[in-house]
C-alpha cells in the first residue's frame, strides 16, 4: 500500500509518496502522465519544464515513482490549462 508523506522545506511543500512496484501498477494509465505526456500536452513546455514544476509542488499531487520518473494527474495539466484559457 502507498503511503503519502508532506514535508517542508524552504518554504516548498513537496509530497513523498513511497509505493511498491506492486501499487504502481494499480494507477490508471488514463489518470496519469508522464512529464512527456503532460509537456507534449502544454504549449511551449518541455518534458525538463514539467519535471522540474513536479519536483517544485506545481502539480500539488504529482507522484515520483521508484525509478526517479514522475507521473502527474491528468487533472492538474487540465487545471493549469483552464487557468490559461481565462
Amino acid at each position: 500500500m502507498a503511503q503519502c508523506v508532506r514535508l517542508t522545506y524552504k518554504a516548498q511543500a513537496v509530497t513523498f509518496v513511497f509505493m511498491s512496484e506492486r501499487d504502481t501498477h494499480k494507477m490508471d494509465e488514463s489518470e496519469w502522465l508522464s512529464s512527456g505526456e503532460a509537456s507534449a500536452l502544454l504549449p511551449s513546455v518541455t518534458r525538463r519544464t514539467v519535471q522540474a514544476w513536479a519536483s517544485k509542488g506545481q502539480f500539488p499531487n504529482a507522484i515520483q515513482l521508484p525509478s526517479g520518473q514522475w507521473r502527474i494527474p491528468r487533472k492538474d495539466v487540465e487545471a493549469i490549462l483552464g487557468d490559461a484559457a481565462q
